[in-house]
C-alpha cells in the first residue's frame, strides 16, 4: 500500500514550461543536424535518420512532418516498429479529426492510408518484403 511512501515533489508549472522550452530547442537543434546527415546517407543509415526525424516531430506534435519522414522510411524498408505504430496512430487521429469535421474526402483518404499500413503488416508477417 502507499500509506508510508513519500509524495514526490511536483514541479511548478513555470519550471515545467521552462524545461519544455529547453527540450523543444534541443530537439530543433537535433532536427537540423539530422537533416544535414540525411543528405549524405543511404540504406539502413538513411532509414534510421528518417525514423529519428519522425520521432522528434512526433514528440513535438508536428504530426504532418512526422508522417512525411515515417512514410519515406517505410517506403525504403517495410518493417513493423515504432515508425509503423506512430504512423498508424497519426492516420487514425487524422481520420477521427476528419470525421468530426464531416470531411468525407479526408476520411476516405486516411482509410486508404490505414489500409496500406495493414498491407505492410501482412507483407512483413508473411515475409513478402
Amino acid at each position: 500500500m502507499g500509506w508510508f511512501s513519500r509524495k514526490k515533489e511536483k514541479k511548478t508549472s513555470q519550471e515545467n514550461i521552462k524545461t519544455e522550452a529547453l527540450n523543444i530547442e534541443e530537439l530543433k537543434e537535433s532536427v537540423e543536424k539530422l537533416k544535414a546527415d540525411l543528405q549524405n546517407s543511404e540504406g539502413s543509415s538513411r532509414v534510421n535518420i528518417l525514423n529519428k526525424l519522425g520521432d522528434i516531430y512526433y514528440k513535438i506534435s508536428d504530426y504532418d512532418e512526422a508522417a512525411k519522414y515515417y512514410e519515406e522510411s517505410l517506403s525504403l524498408q517495410k518493417t513493423i516498429g515504432k515508425a509503423y505504430t506512430n504512423l498508424l496512430n497519426i492516420y487514425n487521429a487524422k481520420r477521427k479529426e476528419a470525421a468530426i469535421n464531416k470531411d468525407d474526402e479526408q476520411i476516405q483518404y486516411y482509410l486508404v492510408k490505414i489500409d496500406d499500413m495493414m498491407k505492410i503488416s501482412k507483407d512483413v508477417v508473411r515475409g513478402n518484403v
